[in-house]
């Protein structure tokens, strides 16, 4: 008899395998934006701040252009106003506003909604957007990685979670920290609730591995681009997480980076320079598979100028 006859003229063993199979079949990992386990994912590019080469970082008009120009999604930050409004602004050292807008000397909660809408960029006029004023604007067209700077958790995450509701963004967001309790106020969320959201863990190098301690879906894995090492990235698809790579403002960028990262197996790229970003990632995976390649790639007909600062 043969070894195929025998199993399945065997009926607990038959029984077994079946169950097994639906098991495994019903399994799936939850990643929502990222789809990193089916054959035809493409990195995501997101641009950091805004299109903040063109238009002051973190306004209204630098998510305009990320949307003018199809790129994926968006990165910013948010902090709690006095009044518990999320407003879109990086801040320095807990909220500090100076060296962001004109004649602004104090934290973020210190301040009304309606006295920081009175400020002006440093560079220019434009205002601090609130969260909700970006959710309007990108219309459910834009993946909005929103990196949460305020680490007052109890009173900022329930305020997150009715904008979210109100414009059912749940397939559109992630909330990224480096505040790693939010991720226990994620997952309370995610397990009482059939919509889910996303949570990013912001990592330094030396902690990287510390988060595969939590027991969460819908997680993604944040790091400097430096730190965005083939190893690490194995290790979080191994773990059924996203890797996600970002730039700080002044870093350089360029085709050999951008390769190195794509051939690591990034999942999303947190860019300066988001448009040149997106035309090598689409120049890279239309060679990779070897269709729909109508024309060479040409790095020079992106203005990118590494040595800027807004």
């Amino acid at each position: 008899m043969s070894s195929s006859n025998f199993f399945f003229n065997n009926t607990t063993t038959f029984q077994f395998l079946l169950i097994l199979f639906l098991i495994i079949s019903s399994y799936e990992i939850d990643l929502k934006s990222f789809e990193i386990f089916k054959p035809n994912h493409i990195t995501f590019i997101e641009s950091h701040r805004g299109v903040n080469r063109e238009f002051p970082e973190n306004t209204l008009r630098a998510f305009q252009n990320a949307l003018d120009n199809e790129i994926d999604g968006i990165e910013l930050d948010v902090w709690l106003s006095k009044d518990n409004i999320p407003v879109v602004v990086h801040g320095s050292l807990f909220g500090f506003l100076y060296f962001y807008y004109k004649k602004a000397f104090g934290f973020v909660r210190n301040y009304l909604l309606d006295d920081l809408k009175k400020l002006e960029v440093l560079n220019g006029n434009d205002k601090m957007p609130t969260l909700e004023e970006v959710f309007i604007l990108s219309q459910g067209k834009l993946f909005i990685n929103i990196e949460v700077k305020d680490g007052r958790c109890d009173k900022l995450f329930p305020i997150l979670v009715d904008l979210i509701k109100k414009y059912d963004m749940f397939e559109k967001i992630s909330i990224s920290s480096f505040h790693h309790k939010y991720a226990k106020y994620v997952s309370e969320f995610n397990k009482n609730n059939d919509k889910k959201i996303e949570f990013g863990f912001l990592y330094r190098k030396k902690l990287i591995f510390d988060l595969f301690k939590y027991d969460m879906e819908n997680a993604t894995l944040n790091v400097y681009y430096k730190d965005a090492t083939k190893e690490r990235c194995d290790k979080a698809h191994e773990n059924g997480m996203a890797l996600i790579a970002w730039f700080k403002m002044n870093d350089k960028e360029n085709d050999e980076i951008y390769k190195e990262l794509l051939d690591n197996g990034v999942d999303c790229i947190i860019s300066n320079f988001p448009k040149q970003a997106k035309a090598y990632r689409d120049f890279y995976f239309s060679n990779y598979n070897k269709t729909n390649v109508t024309n060479s790639y040409n790095s020079d007909n992106y203005n990118i100028n590494n040595e800027d600062e807004l």
